[in-house]
């Protein structure tokens, strides 16, 4: 009997999916989920978000490939539980399977895992924009026990030990954080007047981003005079 079944993440990649389910097969037409969020649970995993949109890649699979996809996807140790949700296909009303995680911890993904649903999201001619939004809130972490276990296998797989890189505009935001947890810790330790906090604020924010690892002296300056203002 041929189902349809909705991927987001890693079954996007068609390449995996030949090895995985060998009779499935990709259709040209993709589907948009709404209200809904793509999410990074160490793996992808979609939520309920008001106003979100994820796009889904549409298969058609036979009996034995969705029982290949109840393994890969872990149903029976209860990391993914199935659902089949409303669709319109070639003009018809129809179910399409999909995945959804039962945990709700949020943590980054691996470098190796992200590169896998990048080349799906090529593959289906996706939003890439919709991954790297995904992947930036990652690091939003909320670690529960099955994340931390997660990842404990994770490390053990020597394709996804290292953790996806950090994006620019998060490194941006925590070396911000950094500066103001030490201006913060530091700043009532000094007797200044009005006109001088300003720049006490600037040296503290400097100490305390020279000292990270892969900061240059011009970025740490930057940084510190910018958050430095926020003292005035």
């Amino acid at each position: 009997m041929t189902k349809l079944y909705l991927a987001y993440g890693s079954n996007l990649d068609k390449r995996g999916m030949r090895v995985r389910c060998p009779t499935a097969r990709p259709l040209k037409k993709t589907i948009m989920l709404t209200n809904a969020r793509l999410v990074f649970r160490g793996v992808a995993d979609v939520e309920l978000c008001r106003g979100s949109k994820v796009p889904c890649g549409l298969w058609t699979i036979n009996d034995q490939d969705e029982r290949n996809l109840d393994r890969y996807e872990g149903v029976s140790g209860g990391m993914y539980s199935k659902y089949w949700l409303p669709i319109t296909h070639a003009g018809r009303k129809r179910k399409a399977l999909i995945y959804m995680m039962n945990s709700r911890g949020i943590y980054p993904p691996s470098q190796y895992y992200v590169d896998v649903i990048r080349k799906g999201y090529r593959d289906f001619g996706l939003d890439e924009k919709i991954l790297d939004e995904a992947v930036e809130r990652s690091f939003d972490k909320e670690i529960d026990d099955q994340v931390t276990e997660r990842r404990q296998r994770q490390k053990r797989d020597s394709k996804q030990r290292q953790l996806v890189s950090m994006p620019d505009k998060v490194w941006q935001r925590h070396l911000k954080d950094v500066a103001r947890q030490h201006i913060d810790k530091f700043i009532g330790d000094f007797v200044i007047t009005e006109d001088d906090i300003i720049e006490e604020a600037r040296c503290l924010g400097f100490d305390a981003l020279i000292n990270v690892k892969g900061v240059s002296d011009q970025q740490a300056a930057d940084i510190a005079a910018e958050i430095a203002q926020e003292y005035e």
